[in-house]
């Protein structure tokens, strides 16, 4: 069980929130509740480390839940914060974002939407608490690392000088930039049936166990179903030569494991470089190489925001995400897939491209390939079935349901000219 503190200065809200977490939501304990900022804040200072979750509203008496946001990022505490609000200003959540808010919540309160975000944090939770990946989360220190590395795995620093100037402020060693390290991305390739044979424990301990080494620390960056992204760091000591034997020493034995458990594991990508600041250099590059869509990418945002975003924060993970869409939206993509090769977790992707889009992920790819079939329809020969196919739809009929709906008429009728 987790444990929650709720804060909103509406009574009838926090009696409402703490019901539905007693009667829905069981595997979170309800705390305390708050009805403003400072009493929160003070709370925190001598409990934080029982308290799991805050679920806090933007605005409060006197203050607002952004610097109880802020107060957690700042302390280091261990706790993960999930705001509401009834305002739909992109000003408080681009704010929220910068204090590592996990997600969002609008009012009135979506409670589909609340099982969603508690559910996937619940699972997230309990990873953090069981894995045992390395001896890093023991360490004082690690939560702040951990934080700098996902950074510098998107490519989020401007230049070596910013990394130097982020890792004082974490009062983190500036020497821990200059460690050679690696982006890793493992998939185990079987099918379901397997892996719910030997399960999800023994992969686990298979790779607990290998990636528990005395010259490299495994740091974690993304899971889902049988799918990992992790960054190694060469520890303080071992230089660029026992780094790489290492690390193909570990990727071996990983996979002799997995054998020896009947399954397979494929490495989807290694990339080594001799420092973290070269790893965020590439990350950049890697962005660069895609350029030349950016200003069509920014252009079909605005275009489709309901609300006009503010421009800083069309950054280059949704630019990126709506590249990789264009590319596969012929394919059965999924909003997993597409936070998964930008690098972000999936809540975070499905709030920060609503409102970056003004429209859900599910939405978005809809709108696009329906724009795809009626210029398909108008502008070739295809027949509806080839259409269907073409703009990712192997069944006719379901395509020919979802068109109607969102065109007004069946795809046989617009391609004749209708409306």
């Amino acid at each position: 069980m987790f444990n929650i503190v709720i804060v909103d200065d509406e009574r009838i809200i926090r009696m409402g929130l703490r019901a539905y977490f007693q009667e829905d939501l069981k595997s979170y304990f309800v705390l305390e509740d708050f009805d403003n900022a400072e009493d929160t804040i003070a709370y925190l200072k001598q409990n934080h480390e029982k308290v799991d979750v805050v679920l806090a509203d933007i605005c409060l008496p006197r203050d607002n839940g952004i610097e109880v946001a802020k107060q957690i990022f700042e302390n280091q505490w261990n706790i993960v914060v999930i705001l509401i609000s009834g305002h739909k200003e992109f000003a408080y959540v681009k704010q929220a974002f910068k204090y590592n808010v996990y997600n969002y919540l609008e009012k009135p309160i979506n409670f589909e939407e609340l099982d969603e975000i508690f559910g996937k944090l619940e699972e997230e939770l309990k990873w953090k608490k069981h894995r045992t990946f390395s001896a890093w989360e023991k360490e004082e220190n690690a939560l702040r690392f951990i934080g700098f590395l996902t950074a510098a795995y998107t490519g989020l620093y401007a230049d070596k000088t910013q990394m130097e100037k982020q890792l004082k402020q974490l009062q983190l060693s500036p020497e821990l930039m200059m460690l050679p390290c690696a982006r890793l991305s493992l998939e185990c390739t079987d099918s379901v049936e397997n892996v719910q044979k030997y399960g999800k424990g023994s992969m686990d301990n298979v790779l607990s166990n290998c990636l528990l080494n005395p010259y490299i620390d495994f740091y974690p960056m993304y899971e889902n179903d049988g799918y990992r992204e992790m960054i190694a760091v060469s520890k303080q000591g071992a230089g660029d030569v026992v780094f790489d034997k290492m690390l193909a020493t570990v990727l071996k034995a990983l996979e002799t494991e997995f054998v020896q458990l009947g399954l397979s594991l494929k490495l989807l990508k290694t990339e080594v470089f001799d420092d973290l600041s070269i790893m965020n250099e590439n990350a950049q590059q890697m962005t660069a190489e895609q350029s030349d869509m950016k200003d069509n990418m920014e252009a079909m945002l605005k275009e489709s925001a309901s609300e006009k975003a503010d421009d800083k924060l069309l950054d280059r993970h949704i630019i990126k995400a709506l590249e990789y869409i264009k590319v596969n939206y012929k394919n059965d993509i999924s909003i997993g897939e597409v936070s998964r090769y930008v690098a972000l977790s999936p809540g975070y992707f499905s709030r920060a491209f609503k409102l970056c889009t003004g429209k859900s992920f599910t939405d978005y790819l809809l709108d696009l390939r329906m724009d795809k079939a009626k210029s398909l329809l108008k502008m070739t020969a295809l027949n509806v079935s080839e259409v269907s196919r073409e703009v990712g739809y192997h069944d006719v009929n379901y395509f020919i349901r979802l068109f109607k709906k969102r065109v007004g008429c069946t795809p046989s009728k617009y391609k004749k000219g209708g409306e």
